[in-house]
């Protein structure tokens, strides 16, 4: 197999994970929040949304670094860079909508930050196009009229 089809089988690899395991991940988070809006509704109506959504994302981060401690192989642990990111992105997001230039603030810081961890893990081409794919689908998010 020659490098450059190796590479694009990476690419498409860290592509279709990252497509799978968005819908996951929102399907988990629609099934939480489910779960949360019969427990604590009784409450007031929604007070729980923000503090979820936003912790929600902080897990999938957290989860992500667990990933990348075990031994799985390097595309797995793309794929879920990925949809961790994502995830994350897509919850300050909707928390910061009327702020959008902060949110693409964020954006980017945690694409630096990201880009150098994966620096210092001496990481495969294909962590930081997991990385750029997940910022990109955020950037999509903030465009006017998105979400």
């Amino acid at each position: 197999m020659s490098k450059s089809s190796s590479a694009f089988k990476e690419a498409l690899l860290v592509t279709l994970g990252g497509i799978v395991i968005l819908p996951l991940s929102f399907a988990l988070y629609f099934f939480l929040f489910r779960m949360f809006e019969r427990i604590v509704s009784l409450e007031g109506p929604y007070r729980f949304v923000s503090t979820l959504r936003v912790s929600y994302g902080v897990a999938w981060l957290i989860g992500v670094v667990l990933v990348y401690r075990t031994k799985w192989d390097d595309l797995i642990k793309a794929v879920f860079l990925t949809g961790a990111l994502t995830s994350f992105l897509a919850a300050v997001g909707v928390q910061l909508w009327e702020s959008p230039a902060l949110f693409r603030g964020i954006i980017v810081t945690m694409l630096i930050i990201v880009v150098i961890l994966l620096r210092r893990r001496k990481s495969n081409w294909y962590h930081f196009y997991a990385a750029v794919l997940a910022c990109a689908a955020a950037f999509l998010y903030a465009l006017p009229g998105s979400a």
